[in-house]
């Protein structure tokens, strides 16, 4: 600028770049008779209109030459990056229109590197967000894991070690019996068969296998079939849709786990009397649903409900359904209601 005899000259950057002319910029670059740096230490934000009116107007130089203000903008193609405020010569704007041609262009890929960072930065944080929800739901995986294992263990314990007891100690009592009548020997034979068919029922409520031969549709007929049977409570199943179900196994199964789910807390804790599950799909959705008649609790409604002064708390069994239909890639609702029941429903993307 001393050699092109510019005593004065600012350069201002828009904050982003614009489609039209801006008011407002950072002052980056000041030069000034008193000032003789090459840039500000730290730019400052101010308003162009109110900057100029408080410059020097005085249009003679030093020397006795004319010097004028002027005013540059700083573009790349149809973009604004900012502007030029400079006094000096007539002689100079042919090379200082040139320069600024170089300068906006420079000013561009400082903005592209600028936008590059912030993209970079952006992906870290997602990355490092995409990590930290791994790391829960690998946490809630294994907790979840623990308690199911937990709830077997007190199952097989309270029920099945104890009925094995039982046996054991009647079978003990007519070892000790000279002669063991047959009503005695019928009633051992009884127990035997009760505690077969409890061990067979929590087998299959490990692992549903004939979620193989079956299919969903069956799987899900039989499952509703013996809720009407084994409690008081009117099980309704819809199936509107092919008989073979669009979904993967490792979905079918997360499918029929869900609804499982649902329609033992409907019984269970809802105290509902009429149940109705309903499967309907088209080209895009496989839709699940299980709405019942029983006494909801709206407290449950939200994603991760806390502990309240009423002893409301999300269970197992609904943390368990909702981790089960984030692995089916389905999208999950639950919407309990003191007045109207609840009603839970999956949908979940078929591709094309």
């Amino acid at each position: 600028m001393t050699y092109l005899d510019v005593p004065y000259f600012f350069l201002v950057i828009y904050e982003r770049p614009r489609s039209n002319i801006g008011s407002e910029g950072k002052l980056v670059y000041e030069r000034t008779p008193k000032i003789d740096i090459s840039h500000v230490e730290v730019p400052y934000h101010i308003n162009i209109p109110d900057f100029m009116r408080h410059l020097d107007y005085d249009n003679h130089n030093d020397n006795g030459t004319s010097h004028t203000w002027c005013l540059g903008q700083l573009r790349s193609g149809s973009e604004f990056l900012g502007v030029v405020i400079y006094k000096g010569p007539d002689t100079v704007h042919r090379q200082l229109y040139n320069g600024l041609i170089l300068l906006a262009n420079t000013v561009k890929r400082l903005f592209i590197y600028n936008d590059e960072k912030e993209r970079a930065a952006q992906l870290e944080r997602e990355v490092q967000e995409e990590v930290r929800r791994r790391v829960e739901v690998e946490a809630e995986v294994l907790r979840i894991s623990d308690m199911e294992r937990l709830r077997f263990s007190i199952d097989l314990h309270d029920d099945i070690c104890q009925r094995l007891a039982g046996i054991s100690m009647f079978g003990k009592s007519l070892a000790a019996q000279k002669q063991a009548g047959a009503s005695s020997i019928r009633e051992l034979s009884m127990l035997i068969d009760e505690t077969l068919i409890r061990t067979r029922q929590y087998t299959h409520d490990s692992f549903p296998m004939e979620l193989d031969t079956l299919g969903l549709k069956d799987l899900l007929s039989t499952l509703c079939s013996a809720i009407s049977k084994q409690t008081h409570c009117e099980c309704l199943y819809i199936w509107n849709a092919k008989d073979s179900s669009p979904l993967s196994q490792p979905q079918n199964l997360n499918v029929y786990r869900i609804i499982q789910e649902a329609l033992q807390n409907a019984v269970k804790h809802a105290k509902a009397n009429r149940i109705i599950v309903e499967i309907n799909c088209n080209d895009e959705w496989f839709t699940a649903s299980v709405q019942d008649n029983g006494t909801g609790n709206s407290e449950l409604n939200f994603e991760k409900p806390v502990s309240n002064n009423k002893g409301c708390r999300e269970g197992l069994g609904l943390r368990s359904m909702r981790y089960r239909a984030h692995q089916a890639g389905a999208e999950y609702t639950f919407d309990s209601r003191e007045i109207g029941g609840t009603v839970v429903k999956i949908r979940i993307p078929l591709a094309l």
